[in-house]
């Protein structure tokens, strides 16, 4: 196991240096316009306008950042095919589990340790903007990091049942596209039933029938959709990050071992080839 965790590292090791010098110039960037609005032509600009960009590149540096060091996920096939592997790999007394487990390890201790460097890179960023820390920001890279494993793991897993990364690709395209669409057609419906409360039906109204029920209830449509995400969307967000602590290493876990299972039933199936 722990030699093929190291084929893993070296296989994708150019990758990741590539993601590494692009996450550097991010920092150094950052830093750049953080001086420039404390000493430079930033802080020259009306009032106010140096905060608001300090503001943005403060939350650039912690989470496009932490996106960055978690696109550093290995990929199983491509690698393994450029360099022959797949052929070789036949020859060594190893299982199929191995093999899998193997990718998967390796990406659970990326997860760790892009994790524990995303929270010094937290930590730098606070003292360099002069940012008070908030313990949440480390609960949302850590949730930012779980997405993008387990969106890795379970291309992984359509990776090793259909054999070609290319049409893996297009079925997770496929998987996110309709995730898309069910989740708009859900919101929609979710807005409707909020509506429904002021005696306003989206679909059974028209635009006139609308604007006269709004005009006697004396409010605009407007402040109904920001009272709907204050009241509905943002108590489910509050939900989520209340109880993330839990929800994120369960689910994580749980596609972890599923997606184990099938890659390693599909590799077993296709007798050790991906």
């Amino acid at each position: 196991m722990k030699g093929l965790m190291l084929k893993e590292l070296y296989l994708t090791r150019k990758y990741r240096i590539v993601v590494l010098a692009v996450y550097l110039v991010l920092i150094f960037l950052c830093i750049l316009v953080r001086l420039s609005a404390v000493y430079g032509n930033i802080e020259k600009l009306s009032e106010g306008i140096a905060e608001n960009v300090s503001s943005v590149m403060y939350y650039i540096m912690v989470f496009g950042g932490a996106v960055l060091l978690f696109s550093t996920f290995t990929d199983c096939v491509i690698p393994d095919e450029k360099s022959g592997f797949r052929i070789y790999e036949h020859t060594l007394p190893v299982t199929e589990k191995s093999i899998v487990g193997a990718v998967y390890m390796t990406n659970l201790c990326f997860l760790g340790g892009a994790t524990l460097v995303a929270y010094i890179n937290l930590l730098i960023a606070n003292l360099i903007f002069g940012m008070e820390f908030n313990a949440k920001y480390l609960l949302y890279i850590f949730a930012i990091g779980c997405v993008m494993y387990v969106v890795r793991t379970i291309q992984e897993a359509i990776t090793y049942r259909v054999r070609k990364p290319n049409v893996a690709a297009m079925v997770m395209t496929l998987m996110f596209t309709l995730l898309y669409l069910g989740a708009a057609f859900g919101l929609n419906r979710w807005m409707n039933s909020y509506y429904n409360s002021y005696g306003i039906d989206i679909y059974e109204m028209d635009e006139a029938q609308r604007e006269a029920a709004l005009d006697a209830l004396g409010i605009g449509e407007g402040q109904i959709i920001t009272r709907f995400f204050q009241d509905e969307v943002m108590r489910v967000a509050r939900w989520f990050g209340d109880n993330i602590w839990w929800l994120a290493p369960t689910v994580l876990l749980g596609i972890t071992a599923l997606s184990f299972f099938i890659s390693v039933k599909a590799l077993k199936r296709r007798g050790g080839r991906c």
